[in-house]
């Protein structure tokens, strides 16, 4: 069966199947957006097949003899509400979404083909040859038209994903979407140092800050966002070095109070000839998670802080400093305690997790290089005890005491609110947030299989969204929310033990302090910061096993505990 167009232009009814089965398969499919650029490539599409979950998505490089030039795991099983609501009668289709951003080992010739790579539950496989308009024109056509295509691209993929949003009555969460994207599209060339040094400090005499920072949301960019708005009131000149994933490219952002420019980078070097003549207070950053070509930040920082002046500080939101794999995944997926650097050697070219992909040398290079900017730094700020010790560990000769400070963040948006627990039966397992596969999602899913299994009467609500497909009889999503709302959301849902299943030492974790703000129960595997604070909680406890059946058993044992202490201390 054919994509319908409602959704897609992309049509393949005769798909190519793996030499093992000659079955012919329905299956729905499209490509959102992709884009190509020397040896790097973003791609944003769905697929789903009706009566057989998807379990792995690849891109794959295929020359024009048919041999495989590269191989790249895509992010499957996101949410896609959009695809959820046309396709309503398909369970599958709500987590149809995959998204990628990686680099091939070498450039991709004009002959070559891309293909993805779908292998179902069942173990067939679908291979699915990307028709060449979609993606030939980008790398070929003029500038201006390329960039037509790909602004409509873009206008039709948001517009998709916004009938969810109101499907669900979610407008403040739409809003909030909108406006970013409005206002957060680069189409101009960098200027020369003598405009840029005009826009920055039109009268002479602004403070300006530079902030290096992704663009792929959450709390790294709420933070930045909060340093942005401090800096903006006193009426200084903020610059965000970031880098546009769907443009594969730099942005630079020159932000004051009353006007914002953004701005596209070809280089690091552009980039730093356009900033030459700009005196820095600070440089901040923030973090490079996604940044193409990441071996150059660290001589960029540095070449910043030499040339243009100013206090460099480091923020640990994640362990990029550390490894490629920013969430210290190791090639199988597991968190991997920072091992000698012959184990990390023999790992990184086969992990595919995080962007390691975007880097092609080895862990010696990447640590020696980010180990001069540490040496560089004015201050390194870590938000939790837990990731400086393993900054620490990583880089045992490096880091100065005085230089690294430990300042967890604040929850203040939901102080004087607290959650009296209604009914704590059925056990009602609360995770907030949007649950990947650092967070946790593999976890998620395998416990509401082993609930299935059991035929237990417990349920699972996820606050935010679960990037896999999990058992719809076990498992509820809310779809994204809104800070503010959290409160609601989570009584709303009727959860009665908060659980955070992320697998990597967190060096933060704002939804363990919300949960200890609201005063609900809360449990979390013995990792990093949300650890370091729970253990000491009196409403907390750490679980010691990840197996599906042996945690489920925890999660009731630690439930009943509770509630009969609470309810002994109550009477």
């Amino acid at each position: 069966m054919g994509i319908d167009k409602s959704i897609s232009e992309d049509r393949n009814t005769h798909p190519r199947l793996d030499p093992v089965t000659a079955a012919k398969l329905e299956h729905h499919w499209s490509i959102d957006s992709i884009r190509l650029n020397s040896k790097s490539f973003y791609v944003c599409g769905w697929f789903y097949s009706p009566r057989q979950p998807c379990t792995d998505i690849s891109l794959e490089l295929i020359s024009s003899t048919d041999q495989l030039v590269g191989s790249f795991q895509l992010s499957s099983g996101n949410p896609r509400q959009d695809v959820g609501l046309i396709h309503s009668q398909d369970q599958q289709a709500l987590h149809s979404g995959f998204t990628g951003l990686g680099a091939w080992p070498v450039v991709p010739c004009s002959t070559d083909k891309l293909r993805l790579r779908c292998v179902l539950v069942d173990g067939r496989e679908l291979l699915l040859t990307i028709p060449e308009e979609r993606w030939r024109a980008i790398t070929t056509s003029r500038p201006l038209l390329a960039q037509m295509r790909i602004r409509l691209a873009h206008f039709r993929h948001y517009s998709l994903k916004a009938v969810g949003l109101i499907a669900r009555g979610q407008l403040g969460v739409l809003h909030e979407k909108i406006q970013r994207q409005l206002s957060d599209q680069p189409s101009t060339q960098i200027p020369d140092a003598g405009r840029l040094l005009h826009l920055a400090q039109p009268t002479g005499k602004e403070r300006v800050h530079l902030v290096v920072d992704h663009r792929l949301g959450g709390g790294a960019n709420q933070y930045r966002e909060r340093l942005t708005r401090q800096y903006l009131e006193q009426g200084d000149t903020v610059l965000v070095v970031g880098f546009q994933v769907t443009q594969l490219s730099l942005v630079l952002t020159v932000r004051r109070l009353e006007v914002t420019h953004h701005f596209l980078a070809a280089s690091e070097k552009e980039l730093s000839s356009s900033l030459q003549r700009i005196k820095l207070i600070d440089i901040i950053y923030n973090t490079a998670v996604s940044f193409v070509n990441p071996e150059e930040v660290p001589r960029l920082l540095t070449t910043l802080k030499q040339k243009n002046g100013g206090k460099l500080t480091l923020l640990l939101h994640d362990y990029f400093m550390i490894c490629p794999s920013h969430f210290l995944l190791d090639k199988s997926g597991a968190y991997c305690g920072i091992p000698d650097a012959d184990a990390c050697r023999h790992c990184l070219p086969v992990n595919p997790h995080g962007f390691t992909s975007l880097f092609s040398g080895d862990i010696h290079q990447w640590r020696s290089a980010w180990q001069e900017v540490i040496k560089e730094a004015d201050t390194i700020l870590a938000f939790s005890q837990a990731s400086a010790s393993l900054l620490q560990k990583a880089f045992p000769d490096s880091v100065a005491p005085d230089v690294l400070q430990v300042q967890p963040h604040e929850v203040t948006y939901l102080r004087g609110q607290t959650i009296k627990v209604g009914s704590i039966e059925p056990l009602v397992i609360g995770i907030v947030g949007q649950i990947g596969l650092h967070k946790g999602a593999e976890v998620v899913r395998d416990l509401a299989a082993e609930i299935r299994r059991q035929r237990g009467t417990e349920r699972i609500a996820v606050i935010g969204t679960l990037e896999t497909n999990a058992d719809k009889t076990i498992v509820s999503e809310t779809g994204p929310y809104r800070h503010d709302n959290l409160a609601e959301e989570i009584r709303r849902s009727g959860a009665n033990l908060m659980f955070l299943p992320s697998i990597w030492p967190e060096t933060f974790s704002y939804v363990a302090q919300e949960m200890m703000e609201l005063g609900l129960p809360i449990v979390c595997f013995d990792l990093g910061a949300p650890a370091e604070r729970i253990r000491t909680y009196s409403k907390g406890f750490l679980l010691s096993s990840r197996r599906p059946e042996e945690l489920l058993q925890e999660l009731r044992m630690f439930s009943r505990r509770h509630y009969s202490s609470t309810s002994q201390s109550s009477s």
